[in-house]
């Protein structure tokens, strides 16, 4: 099938979306002075101890969505799987960050980090629904 307009303008975006999920990670983990300045103490305190049962699905979702948006870039079949995988790890952290976590997020953050947790976690989704529809009509 022949690549739609719309086809490379989401896969930049996609691209664009990958580099900002793994820089937010990797900042964090790393705590880059400019990006953790952003935070309050307390906030910096939370999002750089968090335990495993987070840290390891949102570096997942961070790896799987700059991964899969460079296979869209690639034209790679499996680019919509391993987008699916970031879509999941990336609603299972929004999940863990708002209803699980003790204290949830928004003790710290008030309801825009769960804003901003739960719009990402739709962004992924949608990254993953655009890729598998791609999938389904041969683009991919």
């Amino acid at each position: 099938m022949s690549t739609p307009w719309h086809y490379w303008p989401m896969t930049i975006f996609a691209l664009g979306w990958g580099a900002g999920t793994a820089a937010d990670y990797l900042m964090t983990q790393f705590a880059y002075p400019p990006y953790i300045a952003l935070f309050s103490e307390p906030q910096v305190a939370y999002f750089t101890t968090l335990p495993a049962a987070f840290d390891g699905p949102w570096a997942v979702g961070a790896v799987a969505a700059i991964l899969g948006a460079l296979m869209m870039a690639a034209r790679a079949s499996l680019a919509a799987a391993v987008l699916a995988v970031a879509a999941a790890a990336m609603v299972y952290s929004a999940v863990w960050l708002m209803f699980v976590s003790d204290p949830p997020m928004r003790d710290l953050t008030g309801v825009i980090g769960d804003v901003i947790v739960g719009a990402g976690a739709a962004v992924s989704v949608l990254i993953w629904l655009y890729a598998r529809a791609q999938h389904a009509r041969g683009v991919l």
